[in-house]
């Protein structure tokens, strides 16, 4: 590839070689670096909290209070506007990068 480039558009002897670093990735190299720098302690703990109030919930609608289907999916009800404004900031973040 950097042949057919220098085919193309000539580079002078001497910029040769830092051309032809410029145009080499090392995969391995830079993706163990964004991984070192990724901190996902907040992510992790999200999870964390959503398991918890998802079994809070089923725990004091199934056991603590008698259950009834209109309660239960009342409950239900309020946990999915929850999660969907989860998924809605996790959607909206995503753009971010486009």
């Amino acid at each position: 590839m950097v042949l057919a480039m220098n085919a193309i558009y000539p580079v002078g002897g001497d910029k040769m070689d830092a051309f032809k670093k410029a145009v080499t990735i090392d995969i391995k190299k830079d993706l163990t670096k964004e991984i070192e720098k990724a901190d996902n302690k907040i992510l992790r703990w999200s999870l964390v909290g959503a398991l918890l109030i998802f079994s809070l919930t089923f725990i004091y609608t199934e056991k603590i209070k008698e259950p009834n289907a209109r309660r239960t999916s009342n409950s239900f009800k309020k946990l999915q506007l929850l999660s969907s404004a989860a998924f809605s900031i996790g959607h909206g973040g995503n753009d971010a990068q486009k």
